[in-house]
C-alpha cells in the first residue's frame, strides 16, 4: 500500500517536564525536540478508494488522477439478474408460471407430464434439464437427460442454510445426474460423517428415499425423494419440509459450476453502482473488472496489467466506453474482454492485447467478445494495438451491432456468428467470417 509520511516537529518538550528536569528557570538550558511519524494511506476519488478490491454500490466519480489498484474493481448491482438458462454468474427465475400439482410419488420421465416444466435450463447442446413447481407444497419436479455419456450434476441446496451441506460445492445437499466414471446415472445426499456424498443404489431403476438430517445434523429441511430412470434419462421429485423456499440449484461438469435460483416471486430491481472516469489511468495491477452497473469512461486509460484477468460486462450492465485505451504495459500479459449487454459503446478508443475468452457455449475465443441476447452495441473508430494476434470481434448471440470506421489489420478479422442485423461500414478488416448469411446484415469495407 502506498503510504505518505507526515512528519510532526514537536519543539519542546512539555514546561512540567523541563522544570522537574531543571528546575523552575528553563532560560538556559537548550530544549528537546522529538519527531514522531504518523502513515496515512493515499486515497483516490475523494476518498472512495485506497487499496485492495474495490467494490463501488454508488455513483463514484473520479478526474484527473492516476488510479493504481491491486485487487479486482467490481461495478456492483443489488439487482437480480433474470435467467433462462444456468450460468456461471448467478441468476434468478420466477417459477410461478411453472406451477403445477405435483404427486408425492414415482415420476414419469416425461416432460409433457405435467405440462409446466420450463423450456430446456441447460444451455449445453447435450444435456436437458427441465423443472417445475408447487408452491404450497414444497415440490420440485424435475427431468434431466444426457446424450453424450459425460459427467453432468445437478446439486441442489435443500434449506437454503451456509452450515449445512458441502462447504466445496455450495452447501448444495442433494444432487443427481450422469457420471461418467461410475458409467451411468446417479443420486447423492450429503453425509457429514464422511464430508462427501453418499451414493443411493439406482439399481431398482426407481423408488423413494430420504436425504435429511440422519446424513447432516446441519440440515434444516428433511426432504423425501421420488425417482425414476430410463437409459441416460431421469425424474426427480423433491418434497421438502416446511413452507416454500427458493432453490438453489447448480449444474456441474466436473469443472465449471453453474446455478439459478428459482423462485416463487419476480427478481429483485435494486440499485446500480456507478463509476465515472474522467481523465483517468486506471492501473490494474492485480486484479479483473467485472461491470454489474454502470461504466463510464472518457478520456481515459484502463490498463490491465494482471496476465489471465478479465474485463466483463455483465448481461444487465450499461457500458459508455469514449476516448479512452484499454491495453496492458506488458506486451505478453493477456485478458479477456467479454460483453454480455447490449447497452455498449466503445467509442474512439484504442485497444491491445486482448486474449481468449471462455464462454457458455464450452470453447475459447479471442477478441472483444460481444455475447448478448439482446439487441444493439456500438464498435466506433476503434484501432487494434500491434500485439493482436486472435480475432478482433467476435459476435455471437448478438443483434443490431454497428461496427464502423475502425481498424482490425493487427487482428485476424471478424468472426459473426449471428443471421441478422450486422452493420459493419468502412472498416479496414482484414476477414470476415459469417457463420450465416442474410440479407438483413450490411457490409461495406475499406480495403
Amino acid at each position: 500500500m502506498m503510504k505518505n509520511n507526515q512528519t510532526i516537529i514537536v519543539i519542546a518538550l512539555l514546561l512540567a517536564l523541563a522544570t522537574v528536569m531543571f528546575g523552575a528557570d528553563t532560560s538556559a538550558h537548550d530544549y528537546v525536540g522529538v519527531s514522531l511519524t504518523v502513515n496515512t494511506p493515499i486515497t483516490y476519488c475523494g476518498g472512495a478508494y485506497s487499496s485492495g478490491d474495490w467494490n463501488i454500490t454508488s455513483t463514484t466519480t473520479c478526474s484527473d488522477e492516476v488510479i493504481p489498484i491491486d485487487g479486482n474493481l467490481n461495478i456492483l448491482s443489488t439487482s437480480e439478474i433474470p435467467e433462462d438458462h444456468f450460468t456461471e454468474i448467478p441468476g434468478v427465475y420466477d417459477l410461478t408460471a411453472n406451477s403445477s400439482t405435483i404427486a408425492s410419488a414415482i415420476p414419469p420421465v416425461d416432460i409433457s407430464m405435467p405440462a409446466e416444466h420450463t423450456n430446456n435450463w441447460d444451455a449445453d447442446p447435450n444435456d436437458e434439464f427441465y423443472i417445475t413447481m408447487n408452491e404450497s407444497e414444497n415440490k420440485i419436479q424435475m427431468v434431466t437427460n444426457n446424450t453424450d455419456s459425460l459427467t453432468k450434476a445437478y446439486l441442489i441446496d435443500l434449506d437454503g442454510s451456509d452450515t449445512s451441506g458441502s462447504a466445496g460445492l455450495n452447501h448444495a445437499d442433494f444432487g443427481f445426474g450422469y457420471l461418467t466414471d461410475a458409467g451411468g446415472l446417479f443420486m447423492i445426499c450429503y453425509n457429514e460423517t464422511i464430508d462427501d456424498f453418499d451414493f443411493y443404489d439406482l439399481s431398482l431403476g426407481s423408488g423413494q428415499v430420504s436425504c435429511d438430517s440422519s446424513f447432516d445434523s446441519n440440515l434444516q429441511r428433511n426432504a423425501t425423494i421420488y425417482w425414476n430412470t430410463s437409459g441416460n434419462s431421469m425424474a426427480v421429485t423433491v418434497v421438502t419440509d416446511g413452507a416454500w423456499i427458493d432453490k438453489k440449484i447448480y449444474s456441474y461438469d466436473g469443472t465449471t459450476l453453474k446455478s439459478t435460483k428459482f423462485k416463487n416471486t419476480p427478481a429483485v430491481i435494486g440499485t446500480n453502482g456507478v463509476l465515472n472516469l474522467n481523465n483517468v489511468t486506471l492501473n490494474m495491477t492485480n486484479g479483473s473488472i467485472s461491470v454489474d452497473g454502470k461504466l463510464n469512461a472518457n478520456d481515459s486509460r484502463i490498463i490491465m496489467n494482471l496476465d489471465n484477468s478479465s474485463l466483463h460486462f455483465s448481461k444487465f450492465s450499461s457500458a459508455n466506453i469514449n476516448r479512452t485505451d484499454i491495453y496492458s504495459e506488458i506486451p505478453s500479459n493477456r485478458y479477456s474482454f467479454f460483453v454480455q449487454t447490449p447497452d455498449f459503446a466503445l467509442d474512439n478508443a484504442f485497444v491491445n492485447n486482448i486474449g481468449d475468452t471462455h464462454i457458455e457455449l464450452g470453447i475459447d475465443i479471442g477478441g472483444i467478445v460481444l455475447y448478448t441476447t439482446g439487441n444493439g452495441g456500438l464498435i466506433n473508430n476503434v484501432t487494434y494495438g500491434d500485439e493482436e494476434s486472435n480475432y478482433g470481434l467476435a459476435i455471437l448471440l448478438s443483434q443490431d451491432i454497428t461496427v464502423t470506421n475502425s481498424n482490425l489489420m493487427n487482428t485476424s478479422g471478424i468472426i459473426a456468428g449471428v443471421d441478422t442485423g450486422l452493420d459493419i461500414e468502412d472498416n479496414y478488416i482484414p476477414f470476415i467470417f459469417l457463420g450465416n448469411e442474410n440479407s438483413n446484415n450490411i457490409f461495406k469495407i475499406i480495403t
